[in-house]
């Protein structure tokens, strides 16, 4: 039942990205992935090439419509969102609670909501911290 109530939550964070994600324009770092999507490289300077393959990805699906663009960071907020749900239930918490949280935490909305390499991070650390919780209760 918990589980549900995530996934409509995480579902509601999602629209919520994509009904204001066309309000204003191009944030200047979607600018920069945008040129290292057309350069792609194993490696750059100040990031790794994983957020310049999505932005590549993003810019062929989305045909230069700003809202698409930026789906891939919302995707990865709503899973997060998902995801604390899911590991705040595990925990015997309120699964409900998390989810909000993450979706409302100024942060977590910020970065869902543009297209930088920060919109994967919370998504990855939380999926981390579930797999070897995973891990550690098979023991």
């Amino acid at each position: 039942m918990k589980s549900r109530a995530a996934l409509v939550l995480a579902l509601l964070t999602v629209a919520l990205h994509l009904a204001i994600a066309g309000r204003y324009g191009w944030f200047r770092d979607e600018m920069y992935f945008l040129a290292c999507g057309r350069r792609l490289d194993w490696g750059y300077v100040d990031q790794p090439p994983f957020i310049a393959l999505v932005s590549r990805l993003a810019w062929a699906l989305s045909d230069g419509h700003l809202a698409l663009y930026r789906l891939p960071a919302a995707l990865a907020h709503g899973a997060a969102v998902f995801l604390a749900g899911r590991f705040a239930e595990r925990l015997g918490g309120g699964a409900i609670l998390a989810c909000v949280s993450v979706a409302l935490a100024p942060i977590f909305a910020v970065e869902g909501h543009l297209l930088t390499m920060n919109a994967f991070e919370p998504l990855l650390y939380l999926g981390t911290v579930m797999l070897v919780a995973r891990i550690q209760g098979r023991r």
